[in-house]
């Protein structure tokens, strides 16, 4: 049974340079700007964000509307509470333009083709595979908390999740099928190499479970089934549309295959405890209602893995808050392998680069929390000793140079915290001598403070740089 549950958003695939849904409504604004549809789309856009603001407007929402005009919805279509405040308030029930809706239709068209076109990797293969190891790597060798060697695989990475997406790319399958097969609805049919989508069972784990289609599955033009197949491959099935949902409409979800998909997300959440969403905004209001559904349950976290975590908490009802972690970081880049490994430690790898003539660095740390150990210091190229104790380590230089010369130390100490720690950690640099001391702290590439002036401190009988970093900086109780 699966143990851990991955829900992936646009934002997963922002380091693949797959646009996010957001980052599509300007893009595909910019393909359309020179055709007669390009009026419709800049009205539609303009309105929705004088209406719910720029950062709340992505493609579906958009579309949705788009949709909405191209297949000429009346206005008892938009259900019952809508329908009388616009009878009530005695708007009009006007039809749409002809002129617009064939631009609708246009746009429909159009955008299907420029998703298609813009959710596929162009990069080089020694570039994605570098990607790979910044995100899909990370998370899922940090996730492996008893650091167990998966024989089945032949790599340190977790096995026994659940992992949903509204992409479309291929990206997370790609990477995956390189040591195990993902496991989805497609079984194989008469000829192993082709599979098609099999009415089953919600799946128990390892599998993925793509809810808006994928550029990967097409129906069939003679029945109903839907043929999961290599983009650009030959095959003699007569192959209609790619099976992609855009935009969602809440219709659509009690249709073939969505209805299956969408069951097996509650079945999932219901299921299991721990939740990640990595680079989800939660926009998609179906999709939000059935998790603040699902975090009624006991036992249930929901952590948010998105540089602007705390403005998607606000989407959900304050009934569900405490249930839900902010982690405010971006997937996939440079500083989210240590970022994330620091958050299922419970720990923060701070970066210390500190100068002096001295012959000898202590760094205290405050009793709320503790050095961790896995230290590794250089100076110059060379090795500097330590002597770590239980709040504090030494650095020794380990090197003959002039008394007067001084040297660099660059080292990264994991601190563990006390969660939640609300009280500001306070960090010492302390050196015997009254010499030049210089100190620089940083954090994923942040400076949180810089100190040239050291003062004596007669507790620790040492010229002392004294730092106090509140714990929003790094995002402790978040």
């Amino acid at each position: 049974m699966a143990s851990v549950l991955f829900f992936f958003g646009a934002g997963a695939s922002r380091s693949y340079n797959i646009p996010t849904m957001n980052e599509m409504v300007d893009e595909f604004e910019e393909t359309v700007k020179d055709k007669p549809e390009f009026e419709l789309y800049q009205r539609i856009k303009k309105i929705q964000e004088e209406g719910y603001g720029e950062t709340r407007v992505d493609i579906e929402s958009v579309f949705s509307v788009i949709t909405g005009i191209a297949n000429e919805i009346q206005v008892k279509d938009f259900g019952h509470t809508p329908y009388f405040y616009i009878k009530n308030n005695q708007f009009t029930e006007s039809e749409f333009k002809k002129e617009d809706v064939e631009n609708a239709k246009k746009l429909v068209d159009e955008l299907k083709v420029y998703i298609k076109k813009t959710c596929i990797f162009s990069g080089k293969p020694e570039e994605k595979l570098n990607i790979d190891k910044m995100g899909f790597e990370s998370l899922f060798r940090n996730l492996n908390l008893e650091n167990k060697h998966n024989d089945d695989i032949d790599e340190d990475y977790y096995l026994g999740w659940k992992a949903y997406t509204t992409n479309y790319d291929l990206i997370f399958e790609e990477w995956w099928e390189n040591y195990t097969p993902i496991i989805d609805y497609f079984e194989p049919r008469a000829n192993p190499a082709k599979k098609f989508f099999k009415v089953d069972g919600p799946i128990k784990e390892n599998s993925y479970i793509k809810l808006h289609g994928s550029l990967d599955w097409r129906f069939l033009k003679e029945s109903n089934d839907i043929l999961k197949t290599t983009l650009g491959a030959f095959t003699k099935y007569s192959v209609g549309e790619e099976v992609m949902l855009y935009p969602i409409q809440q219709k659509d979800l009690y249709l073939h295959p969505w209805i299956t998909l969408f069951q097996d997300l509650k079945f999932g959440l219901r299921t299991i405890s721990q939740w990640f969403a990595i680079g989800f905004a939660f926009n998609d209001e179906f999709i939000r209602e059935i998790f603040v559904e699902s975090l009624k349950g006991m036992d249930k976290q929901l952590v948010i893995i998105n540089p602007s975590a705390h403005e998607i908490i606000k989407k959900f009802p304050d009934n569900v808050t405490n249930k839900i972690v902010c982690l405010p970081i971006k997937f996939g880049d440079k500083y989210f392998a240590k970022q994330f490994e620091d958050f299922t430690k419970q720990q923060k790898t701070l970066e210390f680069t500190i100068k002096t003539t001295s012959g000898r660095i202590g760094i205290h740390f405050s009793d709320d929390v503790y050095g961790g150990m896995e230290i590794l210091s250089m100076s110059d190229d060379k090795l500097v000793s330590m002597q770590p104790q239980k709040d504090h380590v030494f650095f020794d230089q380990a090197f003959s140079k002039p008394a007067d010369e001084e040297w660099e130390l660059k080292t990264n100490i994991p601190v563990g915290f006390v969660h939640p720690f609300e009280k500001e950690m306070i960090i010492r640099i302390a050196i015997a001598e009254n010499n030049p001391l210089s100190a620089e702290i940083s954090y994923a590439g942040e400076l949180l403070s810089y100190s040239d002036s050291p003062k004596w401190n007669s507790e620790l009988n040492s010229y002392v740089i004294e730092e106090k970093i509140t714990p929003d900086r790094l995002f402790i109780n978040n």
